[in-house]
């Protein structure tokens, strides 16, 4: 719950799907990593999730999903009590978050002679969601090629900077109107997201209204304060990305860093790239450092044979820790407990690949 906002008003959802089947509520809300990720919060040890929402293009309020009599879920809603309207529109949201408008008796009766999988049909299978579909798909497009700490800094700054603010300051995701508007005056920043230029524009006008634009954008943000620019993974590029960057750090007045990740094979293709930069080549972190690596991720509790073999295995990467972490997780030898992280044992093979 939000620090200095109590929940003024709480009602019950029946956890029942659209089939009539039954809903297991605390598999339902541990069921999907984007419940980590803002505007939901999740309190594993409960389990209880909290989203914040919109109810309409305006209203942005804060609602506590948690266990309440047999077969029911309570929802709770923060800050001043909504009126009848707007509590019908939460309970609609809070209902679709759950997916209890989802038949899954055809699922549990195919199931049902599976002995292995004959346990789902007392309410598993059921998957948390976003409240709109927009939601999700901005969130998968940050969780693409990318590691889930950055996803978090991605989402988090969408959501604390576009969304719009519910009593106890939480913030909703921001809307498709709102992201939109961040770049109207920018034409060419749409086409970088994926929006069609008009059907009569010319390739190349194309290719220069995106250029203009995003140095137009960045030297705007300069105006205000200091821009740190990160682009990852520039080997998979084409030439049009390189060029575009060329032409930022030269045309861009401003205070902007430009800071670019690539593997060696950039340089046989573009040799001499970038014109003007600095050059940093990155070795693999000696084993030691990985081990630090892997425990300062893990915390201090965690068994020295997880941590050597996580920095065995990763060869020097700091990104492979990250991912071996996640697949230990995957395998039920870590848990996400309360913000830390609990530890089982590991198989007497244990295979990470």
């Amino acid at each position: 719950m939000g620090p200095n906002v109590v929940a003024t008003w709480s009602a019950e959802l029946e956890l029942v799907g659209a089939g009539g089947e039954p809903v297991d509520l605390g598999r339902t809300l541990l069921s999907h990593g984007f419940v980590e990720l803002p505007p939901m919060r999740i309190d594993e040890d409960v389990p209880a999730l909290e989203v914040t929402l919109l109810a309409d293009r305006r209203t942005a309020r804060t609602i506590d999903i948690r266990a309440g009599r047999k077969g029911h879920a309570r929802m709770s809603v923060l800050g001043r009590a909504p009126s009848q309207q707007l509590a019908g529109k939460l309970l609609d949201r809070a209902r679709h978050v759950l997916a209890l408008d989802e038949d899954l008796s055809a699922f549990y009766e195919l199931v049902s002679s599976d002995a292995d999988l004959a346990w789902a049909r007392a309410g598993a299978g059921r998957l948390v969601r976003s409240p709109t579909v927009f939601e999700d798909v901005i969130k998968t497009i940050c969780t693409t090629n990318t590691v889930w700490s950055a996803t978090t800094k991605m989402v988090t700054a969408l959501v604390t900077n576009l969304g719009a603010a519910a009593p106890g300051g939480r913030h909703a995701f921001p809307t498709p109107e709102v992201m939109a508007g961040q770049v109207a005056d920018h034409e060419g920043l749409g086409f970088t997201l994926g929006l069609p230029p008009p059907e009569e524009m010319h390739p190349l006008t194309v290719r220069d209204r995106l250029q203009t634009s995003w140095v137009g954008f960045l030297q705007e943000l300069t105006s205000e304060r200091p821009a740190a620019v990160l682009v990852e993974d520039l080997h998979w590029a084409g030439d049009e990305l390189c060029d575009l960057l060329q032409m930022l750090a030269e045309r861009v007045a401003g205070p902007a860093l430009l800071v670019v990740t690539a593997r060696p094979e950039l340089f046989d293709q573009r040799p001499g790239w970038p014109a003007g930069g600095l050059l940093l080549r990155l070795g693999a972190l000696p084993a030691v450092e990985a081990e630090q690596l892997a425990g300062a991720l893990l915390g201090s509790d965690c068994p020295a044979p997880i941590r050597e073999l996580v920095a065995e295995r990763a060869e020097g990467n700091p990104f492979f820790v990250e991912e071996l972490i996640a697949t230990l997780a995957s395998r039920g030898v870590l848990a996400r407990r309360n913000g830390g992280w609990s530890f089982g044992e590991l198989p007497a093979r244990a295979s990470t690949c």
